[in-house]
C-alpha cells in the first residue's frame, strides 16, 4: 500500500516513512559546485535509469533515487568536486573502489561511494546499485547488471 505525505506529496511504501518533507529542483544541489560534479551525477542517473526504473526527488542536500516500490535504494550527494553516493545491501562489500561501510541493522550494509571521475561509474558498481534496488523491490526489477 503507497502511503503520500499530506504535507509534501512524497509517495513511499510504509505509512509514516521517515523522510524530509521538501522537494527542490535537483539541479539547485549543483549551484557553487564545479561544473564537472553535475556532469558526473548525470552520467550516473543516465546509467542507473537506463538500468531500473526510479523515480527521483531532490532535497536542500541530497538526491534520493526511489525504487518503483516507492523506497529509497540510493543517494547522491554532491560536494564542491566530486559525489557522495550511498547505497545498502543485505551483505557487505569488500571493494576497493567502496570507500567506507557500516552495519545499519542485522543484515543490511551500508556502502559509501566517493565519484570523481567518470571512471568510476563502472559495472561493479552498477551490478551493487542494482542489488540494491532488487532488495528495496522486492528482488524484482530488470537489468542487464543482475
Amino acid at each position: 500500500m503507497i502511503w503520500k505525505c499530506a504535507r509534501c506529496g512524497k509517495e513511499f511504501a510504509k505509512e509514516s516513512q521517515s523522510h524530509i518533507c521538501e522537494n527542490v529542483d535537483p539541479e539547485l544541489l549543483f549551484n557553487g559546485k564545479e561544473e564537472q560534479v553535475y556532469v558526473l551525477y548525470l552520467i550516473l542517473l543516465d546509467r542507473v535509469e537506463k538500468k531500473l526504473k526510479t523515480i527521483v526527488t531532490a532535497t536542500s542536500k541530497s538526491v534520493t533515487l526511489y525504487s518503483e516500490s516507492r523506497r529509497s535504494f540510493l543517494v547522491i550527494s554532491p560536494r564542491r568536486k566530486f559525489l557522495d553516493v550511498w547505497f545498502a545491501l543485505d551483505k557487505l562489500l569488500d571493494e576497493p573502489w567502496i570507500m567506507k561501510t557500516y552495519k545499519s541493522g542485522k543484515t543490511k550494509y551500508v556502502h559509501y561511494v566517493r565519484i570523481s571521475d567518470s571512471k568510476q561509474i563502472t559495472a561493479p558498481l552498477l551490478r551493487a546499485i542494482t542489488k540494491a534496488y532488487k532488495l528495496v523491490n522486492g528482488g524484482v526489477g530488470r537489468s542487464k547488471y543482475s
